[in-house]
């Protein structure tokens, strides 16, 4: 029996705007971050205290709206995970909403392992979304760990910026399309580096090389281009920072790409691909604290003389403070 969703006098069942939400975003579970406090935690050594924000698990979304005290009041010796777990098994009504809910899991040796069914897919009922961990005893909750993860939808724009540079592979056409399309999607405050050439020969083994970046853009002093490399200016004390790396299918080997930061081998994200015939690789926008005068560059590692068709790489910056 077929069943209509979209459709005039039909109901939009929450499980396929769910699926809806869950495959735009990719699979991606997450705070967000810009909303109210992001659900930022404290704690006692027998309570924990979640502010306000909003997060998604599996296409669904869940808001703190006034705060909540979990009392957790044991003198075992335990390894504990606060989660956000979701209860589709569970019958909501008009006026209780009983679907989700906090628990402290509990182990005796080691943290307790999540259960994380497909929810999405209708595939289970549970999906437990870690918050914290602690560790529990004689004197209560100890070694409290911050374990709450962001949902960027940046990435959403990644994907759309690499749909619309899929069409032309000539360095002037991307780079033109490609500040054209930041500058639609994106704030003023983003610049984007380049790869100027349509591939790049690695020279040796063992080190990560620079990848010769040029800018499509200009932010003015905030941020510059000096050797390939993205400079951070005066005032700027944080950016959001991203990369793609797209070829045109040929087999590119095992390679790894990674943002550095001043050269010295500070490896401050890494996204790999790890085998032949990779299309893309991603680096979904992580947020760095910076001084004035850092330098941020992209680098490529493999073996000598292997060749990155990454005619389509490009990274971003954001200024975000």
């Amino acid at each position: 029996m077929l069943r209509g969703h979209v459709f005039s006098e039909q109901i939009f069942g929450v499980n396929i705007f769910a699926l809806f939400i869950n495959q735009f975003l990719g699979g991606n579970n997450g705070i967000i971050q810009s909303y109210k406090n992001a659900m930022s935690m404290t704690n006692t050594t027998n309570t924990i205290t979640v502010d306000t924000g909003v997060c998604v698990i599996q296409g669904r979304y869940i808001e703190e709206h006034t705060g909540s005290v979990i009392n957790y009041a044991k003198s075992d010796n335990l390894y504990c995970s606060l989660v956000l777990e979701i209860d589709l098994g569970k019958t909501n009504t008009k006026t209780s909403f009983v679907q989700a809910y906090y628990k402290v899991l509990e182990g005796e040796n080691s943290y307790p392992t999540l259960t994380q069914n497909d929810i999405a897919n209708e595939n289970g009922n549970i999906y437990q979304f870690e918050l914290a961990r602690f560790q529990n005893g004689s004197s209560g909750i100890t070694n409290f760990t911050d374990r709450r993860s962001y949902l960027s939808f940046d990435s959403v724009y990644s994907g759309i910026i690499q749909d619309n540079l899929t069409s032309d592979s000539s360095t002037s056409a991307l780079s033109a399309k490609q500040g054209k399309i930041l500058n639609e999607k994106f704030s003023p405050n983003i610049i984007t580096a380049v790869l100027a050439s349509p591939g790049y020969t690695i020279s040796t083994t063992g080190d990560y090389e620079k990848l010769p970046l040029t800018l499509s853009n200009s932010l003015g002093t905030k941020l510059t281009m000096s050797n390939n490399a993205v400079v951070i200016g005066n005032g700027v004390s944080k950016i959001k920072i991203s990369f793609v790396v797209l070829n045109d299918g040929t087999t590119i080997g095992r390679k790894y790409v990674t943002i550095y930061r001043n050269g010295t081998g500070e490896i401050i994200a890494l996204n790999s691909a790890a085998a032949n015939n990779i299309v893309q690789i991603v680096q979904t926008p992580i947020i760095l604290n910076v001084n004035e005068n850092d330098v941020i560059d992209l680098r490529v590692y493999g073996t000598k003389d292997d060749n990155i068709y990454a005619y389509r790489t490009y990274m971003t910056v954001e200024v975000i403070d």
